[in-house]
């Protein structure tokens, strides 16, 4: 028994055309369906983030040898009736034998309502919580390089010792302790 595993370009490609589609008809409807589109949106994202957290669940998704049927079946118990949006994503993507891709899929979901809608995904990860202050800061320092509505993400991590790493527009800004410390632990390596 083989199974076959499509090339993961024909996979995004997939997620790439369907979300494109999808988006398309969402901004080209009439307003009234903008509630909706907006609870689809958050659903993508929590759909997304959740997939993206466990492990466990994204092996369990994108393993060949378990049911479409019992895939969605778990995707339905996770989401219950919270969500009723990415059920009907879950049986579209279930009844094409795709739901191994629901990750994709709600990712670029988000991104391309982002980039439609000129928001800036920025992500600040620092040792410890950071003030409304800093937080301020760091909104106008992006919007002097990038136009656009900024979504602030923070994110705590305690192994950067002090100091931030800034993620945003597929560039990363490390200005930790760590990265400092990984450094002179390479020089003083090569020496």
């Amino acid at each position: 028994f083989k199974t076959r595993i499509p090339p993961i370009n024909t996979v995004i490609s997939f997620a790439d055309k369907f979300i494109k589609d999808a988006l398309s008809n969402i901004i080209s409807s009439e307003l009234t369906a903008y509630s909706s589109f907006t609870q689809f949106l958050n659903a993508s994202c929590r759909g997304s983030n959740t997939l993206k957290e466990s492990e466990e669940l994204k092996d369990f998704i994108s393993n060949p040898t378990i049911s479409k049927d019992l895939k969605k079946s778990l995707l339905d118990d996770i989401t219950g009736n919270s969500l009723p949006n990415i059920s009907i994503l879950f049986n579209l993507l279930s009844a094409n034998n795709r739901i191994d891709i629901i990750l994709s899929v709600c990712s670029a979901f988000v991104k391309l309502y982002y980039d439609h809608k000129n928001i800036i995904e920025v992500k600040v990860t620092t040792p410890i919580e950071i003030s409304d202050e800093v937080e301020s800061t760091i909104k106008k320092y992006v919007s002097s390089i990038k136009n656009g509505e900024i979504k602030l993400t923070k994110k705590k991590d305690e192994s950067l010792i002090a100091g931030f790493t800034l993620d945003f527009d597929n560039t990363r800004l490390d200005a930790s302790i760590r990265k400092r410390l990984n450094m002179m632990k390479k020089q003083l390596k090569t020496n």
